[in-house]
């Protein structure tokens, strides 16, 4: 009777440290010692779904916000390319006022000015296929990551599966070396 006893009662510390880690995978915030609970009336936290974990990984990360604004950058520096194979064409006007002479005293400016590139287009095409290959480069970085978070949900998932199944298994031993006590009192 002694030793069913002792059995039941390490079984039960087992159960609070499966609960314990399932908590954990549930939600960090929750206390790594549970307190004390009635195992037969203990219902398991719900685990969010993947999809769920995976939003609350991602904007927990940091990582995302700065591989999203390399990403930009990158953009932005394929539309400056783009931009700069093209001509830049500037108007300017004006107004003088003259004092005295025979001419008017009042002469309107107009000018034109127009910019040409100095370099080729191609080289203006390479810098913006390079800057367009980083951003790509940049967002598959990002495409890495979320795969590895998610593959890493994957396996706290299937391992919360595997503590509630052992818990379940835990508490019907834990009632059985109960029954089998209270029979042979």
């Amino acid at each position: 009777v002694g030793h069913k006893r002792r059995m039941a009662e390490a079984m039960t510390v087992s159960s609070r440290a499966m609960i314990a880690a399932m908590a954990a995978l549930v939600s960090p915030e929750m206390p790594a010692d549970p307190p004390a609970i009635d195992l037969d009336d203990y219902q398991a936290p719900a685990l969010p779904t993947l999809e769920e974990l995976l939003a609350g990984a991602v904007e927990r990360r940091p990582e995302f916000a700065a591989l999203e604004a390399r990403a930009d950058a990158a953009e932005s520096m394929g539309l400056a390319a783009a931009e700069e194979r093209l001509p830049d064409l500037m108007l300017e006007g004006g107004v003088q006022q003259r004092l005295g002479g025979e001419m008017p005293p009042v002469a309107f400016m107009v000018g034109v000015s127009i910019t040409l590139p100095w370099f080729s287009p191609d080289q203006y095409d390479a810098m913006e296929a390079e800057a367009r290959a980083m951003g790509r480069m940049v967002r598959a970085d990002g495409d890495g990551l979320r795969f590895a978070i998610e593959s890493d949900l994957r396996q706290q998932i299937a391992r919360y599966e595997q503590l509630a199944a052992g818990l379940e298994l835990v508490r019907k031993t834990i009632r059985n070396l109960r029954q089998a006590e209270t029979a042979t009192l």
